[in-house]
C-alpha cells in the first residue's frame, strides 16, 4: 500500500470516533464548497469600495466561471488518464462512507470539490489577502472532509489544488491580456 492510500486509512479511520468531528468533516466535505461558492459571489461585490464596483464584481464573476470551467475541464482530462476508483469503491468493506457522494461511480482524481474550492482560495487571495487567509483553512477543510468521509484519496485533494491554481493562473494571465489588448487598441 502507497503513502496515499495509507495516510486516507488514517485520516478515514476517524470516522465514527467523535461526534462533533464527524459533523464537522461531512459538513466540510458535502456542503461547504457550495457555501464558498455563494460567499464569494456575494463578497465581491463588497471587496472593492469605488463606484465601479458592480462592474468589479461582473469581471471577478466571470473569471470565476472561466477558471472554474477551466479547471472542470483540465480535471475531466486527468481523471480520463488517471481512472482510480474512488476508496469506498477500491476498498468496499474498509472503508468508513460518511456519506455517498453525487455521483457514486465518478472519478476520483482529482477532486473536484476540491479543485473548486481552492479556485475560489487562489481568487481571493488576488484580490485580498486578508480574506484569502480566512478562505484557506476552509477550503483544506473542504479536501479534509472528502477524505474523512471515504470519497477521495489525499493524492485527488493535491491534485485538485494543482489544477485550481493553474487554472486561476491562466485564465487571469489571458484575461489580463486580453484587458490590455482591448485598453491598447482603444488607445486608452
Amino acid at each position: 500500500m502507497n503513502w496515499n492510500h495509507k495516510l486516507f486509512f488514517k485520516i478515514n479511520g476517524l470516522a465514527g470516533k467523535n461526534k462533533f468531528l464527524d459533523k464537522f468533516s461531512i459538513f466540510g466535505g458535502r456542503w461547504l464548497v457550495y457555501l464558498l461558492v455563494i460567499f464569494y459571489s456575494i463578497s465581491v461585490l463588497f471587496i472593492n469600495s469605488t463606484d465601479d464596483r458592480f462592474f468589479v464584481a461582473g469581471v471577478s464573476l466571470i473569471i470565476f466561471v472561466l477558471s472554474w470551467f477551466t479547471a472542470w475541464i483540465m480535471s475531466l482530462i486527468l481523471g480520463l488518464i488517471v481512472r482510480e476508483k474512488r476508496p469506498f469503491i477500491k476498498y468496499v468493506n474498509q472503508v468508513k462512507l460518511s456519506f455517498k457522494p453525487l455521483f457514486e461511480n465518478w472519478k476520483s482524481f482529482p477532486s473536484d470539490h476540491a479543485m473548486t474550492a481552492f479556485v475560489i482560495f487562489f481568487l481571493f487571495l488576488q484580490l485580498n489577502i486578508w480574506l484569502s487567509l480566512v478562505i484557506l483553512p476552509l477550503s483544506l477543510l473542504v479536501g479534509w472532509g472528502r477524505i474523512f468521509g471515504g470519497v477521495h484519496y489525499p493524492a485527488d485533494i493535491l491534485g485538485g489544488i494543482i489544477v485550481a491554481g493553474l487554472s486561476v493562473f491562466i485564465t487571469s494571465f489571458i484575461s489580463l491580456n486580453l484587458v490590455f489588448s482591448l485598453f491598447t487598441a482603444l488607445g486608452l
